[in-house]
């Protein structure tokens, strides 16, 4: 299941960002409004046809960060809700708009501390493990909790005197 669209990473961190990170280090990075109309799904007739292949290996890189963001919510959020969910709550979305743009950001491996980037990536994450405890909620139906059923054979009816078979029953209802 996916928590993000294309789209709404044009929003935020927004297309310009997107270009710089997500074009493949050996293309030009992708001219804004490109990005923008390909994050969008829109007609790209008007460009430079040399110009898209940059746009669309920097869009298969926003599908891949999009995928493993999605599997990092999924994992986490798998013991606790039935997957899919019925609808993305706002705040996934939120969280996974984070964990993409981190992983795009593959040189902020040796970024200082306070890079908004790691962050709010950090911030996610730990919100994502809280979600996932139970500590916070998402608004949304759990699951039913299953009763653990234990199950005491009876022995035979037919060898067991009439007082025998009224004591047996008679135990399991105290």
């Amino acid at each position: 299941m996916s928590y993000i669209s294309d789209a709404d990473l044009i929003e935020r961190p927004g297309a310009a960002e997107i270009a710089q990170v997500a074009t493949p280090a050996e293309l030009p990075i992708v001219a804004t409004d490109l990005m923008t109309a390909t994050l969008a799904g829109a007609d790209r007739s008007g460009f430079d046809p040399a110009d898209l292949p940059a746009a669309d290996a920097a869009l298969e890189r926003v599908h891949s960060a999009i995928a493993e963001a999605s599997a990092t919510i999924d994992a986490t959020l798998g013991g606790r809700y039935s997957l899919p969910l019925p609808t993305v709550p706002l705040v996934l979305t939120r969280l996974a708009r984070a964990i993409v743009r981190y992983i795009l950001h593959t040189h902020l491996l040796t970024a200082s501390e306070d890079s908004p980037i790691i962050r709010d990536y950090r911030h996610s994450m730990a919100t994502l493990r809280e979600i996932g405890s139970g500590k916070l909620t998402l608004g949304l139906p759990q699951p039913a909790q299953t009763a653990e059923v234990l199950i005491d054979e009876a022995p035979p009816l037919l060898q067991q005197s009439a007082s025998d078979y009224l004591a047996y029953f008679a135990r399991g209802l105290r």
